[in-house]
């Protein structure tokens, strides 16, 4: 994560410090250290934070892992099935769906951006939202850049992928058709989002727009929201907004909560909305 003025850098010092204090090897790197850790930044930058074990998974790939791990595991999968209603009967759920009502003891709203819109079907306020995010991808070109790249002061992530494309993105906004629930680019975003990625990376200037697309990502304020419903006992809700990075701790809190291995910390903790 890269720092252009001071600011920038005491900032970033202060976000290694809480880094480094829960054991994630990070550090700060000086201007000359960055430019022998990453030659291709643009010679603008007074340093960065460098966290060596930092990378990236390909969604697509990562996702079929996952579910084919899950099913390994016992889990079955009903996909494009609409949950439509969650109600008590007697000791268990009843979940109405389009195919049919299953029946659980336990019931885990896990539903991304959409986790407030089911918890509501159970009467459950969650204050979940989604924002409409882009991801811009380039031509393929030679491996030039190893490291994920993201920047203190503007919104930006930038990281080159196995078959040489340039994946550039950071938060800018695309929009969302309430209507239809269909997503779209931004003109604006997309101009952006490459200026900055141009102000960080001189050598993508020339290289040539492939695609560009959208997603709705999690919108939570700052903590995950883990763990049992007070109100309604044996609801349990596991939402993060940063799905690759928190999802694999988040899932194991989840599952220690309702196995009633362990509580979630109430920092996370679901109570805090009642």
């Amino acid at each position: 994560m890269l720092a252009e003025t001071p600011a920038e850098l005491d900032w970033l010092r202060g976000k290694i410090a809480v880094e480094r204090r829960a054991g994630i090897d990070s550090q700060v790197l000086g201007a000359n250290e960055l430019r022998d850790v990453a030659p291709y930044l643009a010679p603008r930058f007074l340093g960065a934070a460098f966290c060596p074990l930092e990378g990236q998974i390909d969604p697509l790939r990562g996702t079929a892992a996952l579910l084919a791990l899950a099913k390994r595991a016992g889990a079955r999968v009903a996909g494009g099935v609409e949950v439509t209603g969650i109600a008590r009967d007697g000791a268990v759920f009843a979940v109405a769906t389009e195919a049919g009502t299953i029946r659980a003891g336990r019931v885990v709203v896990a539903a991304g951006p959409w986790s407030g819109r089911i918890a509501a079907l159970a009467g459950l306020r969650l204050p979940v939202g989604g924002l409409v995010q882009q991801v811009i991808a380039t031509e393929a070109i030679g491996p030039f850049i190893p490291h994920l790249v993201a920047y203190a002061g503007r919104h930006l992530s930038l990281k080159q992928g196995p078959h040489g494309h340039l994946l550039i993105g950071g938060g800018w906004p695309g929009v969302h058709d309430p209507a239809t629930g269909a997503t779209r680019n931004r003109r604006d975003s997309i101009e952006g989002n490459l200026w900055v990625a141009g102000h960080v990376v001189p050598a993508l200037a020339g290289l040539s727009v492939l695609r560009a697309w959208t997603g709705i990502n999690v919108h939570v304020d700052r903590a995950p929201i883990l763990g049992e419903a007070p109100s309604c006992p044996g609801l349990f809700a596991a939402v993060t907004s940063s799905g690759y990075t928190l999802g694999p701790v988040a899932g194991r809190m989840t599952a220690d909560a309702l196995l009633g291995r362990d509580a979630v910390p109430p920092a996370f903790s679901i109570a805090r909305f009642g």
